[in-house]
């Protein structure tokens, strides 16, 4: 991966309107602990119009060598993956000192707001769409690990249902395949690797193995058993365990 440094691009957070790279900024999306979303326009000669760009850039606090490690790593991880239940990533560059990389811009929500949409639905639609979800999710899942990969945070808010692809009218509940998108590859990890060192925690507590929890070595049934909790949230409504603490939840999983 070669980084591509455009020095004349002002230090300052990125507004509407904005170039970065070959693209254009048109709206602010997100804002999380690491990285800012952007919508954007790519502005190559001959860029299709239609296509929905987003760019992930990470934020001026959180220019420590780990997180730019963890951010260089995420996108060559995600870089790997050709799935349609994966998010995909396009470019990669520099804005001044700060990485970013570009994707494919998600419309939907994600299963945090899926899981309270559910607990409204009669349960002869619930069920089938849960089905759905974890269906395509174990797919995704299962093509991360015969990579050689571990994500290590398989979270409801890692994980998306868009709103691009129309279910059948006469089955409204259902998903068409590609609908649900595993996002966040900042913590993963090649199975059987040592790039966290024992005692490390990394990813969501509440939705982590006993064996990430307590910090030992992991592989791809850590990730299964974070998607069992995050079904648990699904088909109930509240995560299967209640903590305030670390040591809380190392407790009861």
């Amino acid at each position: 991966m070669e980084d591509r440094h455009f020095p004349t691009q002002p230090l300052a957070e990125p507004e509407p309107g904005d170039r970065i790279g070959d693209v254009r900024v048109l709206a602010h999306v997100a804002r999380g602990g690491m990285a800012t979303v952007l919508a954007v326009e790519d502005l190559r000669p001959g860029a299709d119009p239609d296509r929905k760009l987003a760019l992930k850039l990470l934020l001026p606090l959180d220019g420590s060598e780990e997180a730019q490690s963890r951010f260089r790593r995420e996108f060559r991880s995600l870089s790997r993956l050709h799935h349609p239940n994966v998010l995909r990533v396009h470019e990669w560059g520099m804005y001044g000192d700060r990485p970013w990389f570009t994707m494919e811009l998600l419309d939907g929500h994600d299963l945090r707001v899926e899981a309270e949409q559910l607990q409204e639905m009669p349960a002869a639609e619930r069920f089938p769409r849960i089905e759905a979800i974890l269906v395509q999710v174990a797919r995704a899942l299962a093509y991360v690990h015969e990579r050689g990969l571990v994500h290590r945070d398989v979270t409801p808010g890692n994980l998306m249902v868009t709103a691009g692809r129309k279910a059948p009218a006469s089955d409204p509940s259902s998903l068409p395949d590609g609908s649900v998108k595993l996002m966040d590859f900042g913590v993963v990890k090649e199975a059987g690797g040592d790039m966290t060192a024992v005692g490390e925690l990394i990813g969501t507590v509440a939705y982590m193995s006993p064996e990430q929890i307590t910090g030992d070595e992991i592989d791809a049934r850590s990730d299964l058993y974070s998607l069992g909790a995050v079904l648990y949230l699904l088909l109930t409504g509240r995560r299967p365990f209640q903590a305030h603490t670390i040591h809380g939840f190392m407790e009861k999983h």
